[in-house]
């Protein structure tokens, strides 16, 4: 088992009368882990359940000792609520990358609002392996001062194809449910041309002539 923590949560109401929890977890091990799912729930002053929700990390793979943030939406939340319980639900040990590529570097970043409800992650990526890439999307995660998580978003690069050796650039727009105190930027993406080893026999002993 993967040793997992959830922090920085918090619960935002929307114009919509629905609510955010955003919070994140931390990888307490030294090992990567994967299929991170958390649980939400929300109950009254006597422990009687009024509303749970379930989300998956927004990263695929969690780094030893990295995290990645989470968002459960509930559409119909009860008018209030006296206590929540969190639970992560699942986490397997990562014990190879497979087709995840390593190699995406942020060489460049600028973080700063936009106007008075809007902050902006921008910067460029680097393809610094040997092989291209797809499926590269960028994490962005805002916090307070109190490392409360105000908003994270998940967008990928505009091209379908990441070539060895290229820049890409990333510009990430979120509206935070507060003061952003500082942010955090995490990548991910897919090897293309990805083969699955396969395992060969060792050779049969022969005896010598």
């Amino acid at each position: 088992p993967v040793a997992l923590k959830i922090q920085g949560l918090a619960f935002h109401s929307t114009p919509a009368d629905s609510l955010w929890c955003l919070g994140e977890v931390v990888n307490l091990s030294g090992k990567p882990a994967e299929e991170v799912q958390v649980e939400v729930s929300l109950h009254d002053e006597q422990g009687q359940l009024l509303a749970l929700g379930t989300a998956f990390t927004q990263l695929d793979i969690l780094a030893p000792r990295g995290r990645t943030p989470f968002a459960i939406l509930f559409d119909a939340p009860p008018t209030s609520f006296a206590q929540y319980q969190t639970r992560v639900l699942s986490g397997v040990p990562h014990t190879h990358l497979g087709p995840r590529y390593p190699d995406l570097e942020i060489v460049e970043e600028w973080g700063g609002w936009l106007d008075d409800n809007n902050y902006q992650v921008r910067g460029e990526l680097h393809n610094k392996g040997e092989a291209d890439a797809e499926q590269v999307a960028v994490v962005v995660t805002l916090y307070d001062e109190e490392g409360h998580v105000l908003g994270a978003r998940t967008v990928g690069i505009a091209a379908e194809v990441f070539l060895v050796g290229a820049m890409a650039p990333f510009a990430v727009t979120i509206t935070p449910f507060g003061t952003v105190d500082r942010y955090d930027i995490q990548v991910q993406g897919l090897w293309i041309g990805y083969e699955v080893p396969v395992a060969t026999e060792p050779p049969e002993d022969r005896p010598a002539p």
